[in-house]
């Protein structure tokens, strides 16, 4: 009987660590929700859609990309990743993704997107990780882990990327 109930006893604290530990590190690392926001006129030829998770490094990515984008002719609209499906990559001259690889594998949004039909010429992805090596084949993309002091370097890559898609009379 004092077998059973340490046993008991055991598992017990074994599932409470556990569930204290997933509590905590979903608070900690859980991406927050992006406000859709536009900038510049939607009737503009130059459309950069920017669909992202909220962190402070993609924030302050977006915020980059934004900054240069701005006084273009280029309008922009952001948006949080749950719109992503059913983004028709056709209505946009490009489209920049920025999401976080969570538990081995991109978020089922970035997965359906990325099985649909689209061009990828069309589409730029950053993605974040915990050891900065999860990522897409076969896109143009940049991984690594969200340290801000890649912010700079990595907005410099979309940038370029941006300026031989979009049409460069324009910027």
């Amino acid at each position: 009987m004092r077998i059973l109930k340490a046993i008991g006893m055991g598992l017990g604290v074994f599932f409470l660590t556990f569930i204290v530990f997933t509590s905590w590190y979903i608070w900690r690392y859980a991406m927050e929700p992006v406000a859709t926001y536009e900038i510049n006129d939607p009737s503009l030829e130059n459309k950069v859609l920017i669909i992202t998770q909220g962190s402070e490094y993609k924030d302050a990515v977006t915020d980059e990309i934004i900054d240069y984008l701005s006084p273009h002719e280029v309008y922009v609209k952001v948006m949080d990743i749950s719109f992503l499906p059913g983004q028709d990559v056709d209505e946009w001259s490009a489209l920049v993704l920025i999401h976080t690889w969570e538990y081995s594998k991109p978020p089922s949004e970035v997965k359906e997107f990325m099985d649909s039909d689209y061009d990828p010429s069309k589409v730029f992805v950053i993605t974040t990780s915990g050891s900065g090596e999860e990522g897409m084949e076969g896109i143009d993309a940049v991984t690594g882990a969200s340290k801000m002091e890649d912010v700079q370097e990595n907005v410099d890559k979309v940038i370029v990327w941006l300026e031989g898609v979009l049409e460069p009379t324009k910027l």
